[in-house]
């Protein structure tokens, strides 16, 4: 997601990027290790479509060279490794109540950590830098803050929301459970793995192509899907592609001298992580489940149509 980057781009930070695990599509600790310098400040993973990143592994290495653990969890709320949500093992993390997230607010989210000092920064963040409710104190700014408040009426509807939050997840995973079953017919298919001791919630029921087993190329996939409507994604997102990364006058902000812009753009330009780029030219496949209050029978005629065009791709 933009916003992964961008969060460390808007505070003039540099983003290093690594390859992902094929079989949870989420960031992949090993390549994690080999990225870091003594620059490195933090780690910032994303629990990709409902799966848990490996929370144990990366604490290891963020306990090793004293790193910060910053989780994305807006796809995977109520998501656990061994009986604990993915967001206790880090030591911030982020939840999304966009309209499309398995709860919504309609917009807006919620900021979880068990730090003291890290929450009374992000209280203050949230509101201008200025006192906190119940708190009596001067308006002495020592800290940049926005309004990243989020309205009463939200709260007030998220409260609610919250209360249906295990039913949905629950919801979701039937339906997986329902498309692991179904897709067996399909030669070529791989269906989503969840890791020993973690739960999966399921935002989307992401698929892999084994090359080995079916011949065809993504155009033949895309035009079929679009040709017939079907609510089925083949891109997989390549945030270290993304132009502002090669833009001068944006890196001038964050680098002293032409010369590290240079180094920097060199280095990034071409990228490539083979795991991210296999996905992204042919072997990805998902759905959204959160996107519509899919039934089983709905899946049911999708994948019944896409059918159509796997029978005769052998």
């Amino acid at each position: 997601m933009t916003a992964c980057m961008a969060s460390i781009l808007n505070w003039n930070l540099v983003p290093v990027f690594c390859d992902i695990e094929k079989n949870t599509f989420n960031i992949d600790p090993i390549e994690i290790e080999k990225k870091i310098t003594k620059k490195t400040k933090a780690i910032l993973a994303v629990d990709i479509f409902g799966h848990p990143v490996n929370v144990l592994e990366i604490r290891k290495i963020c306990k090793k060279y004293n790193l910060k653990f910053i989780l994305d969890c807006a796809q995977s709320p109520y998501s656990k490794y061994k009986g604990k949500f993915s967001s206790e093992y880090a030591d911030v993390a982020g939840y999304s109540f966009n309209f499309h997230k398995h709860i919504s607010t309609g917009e807006g989210g919620a900021i979880v950590t068990s730090d003291r000092k890290i929450a009374r920064k992000l209280q203050l963040v949230r509101n201008h830098g200025e006192m906190v409710v119940e708190e009596q104190e001067k308006h002495n700014h020592d800290i940049l803050g926005f309004n990243f408040r989020l309205g009463e009426l939200e709260a007030a509807i998220g409260i609610e929301q919250l209360k249906k939050l295990k039913k949905i997840v629950r919801e979701k995973q039937d339906l997986a459970n329902f498309l692991n079953k179904y897709l067996k017919k399909f030669k070529g298919i791989i269906t989503p793995m969840t890791m020993k001791h973690y739960t999966h919630s399921y935002y989307v029921y992401g698929m892999r192509l084994d090359r080995n087993k079916i011949k065809t190329n993504k155009k033949t996939i895309d035009n079929f899907l679009k040709l017939n409507k079907l609510p089925i994604g083949t891109r997989y997102q390549s945030l270290y592609k993304v132009n502002i990364l090669r833009n001068r006058n944006f890196l001038s902000r964050i680098f002293k001298t032409k010369k590290d812009i240079d180094r920097y753009i060199k280095k990034n330009n071409p990228i490539n992580f083979k795991n991210n780029e296999d996905l992204n030219n042919g072997e990805y496949l998902g759905i959204g489940l959160c996107d519509y209050n899919y039934k089983k029978n709905d899946l049911k005629k999708i994948f019944d149509k896409l059918y159509w065009l796997w029978k005769d791709l052998d």
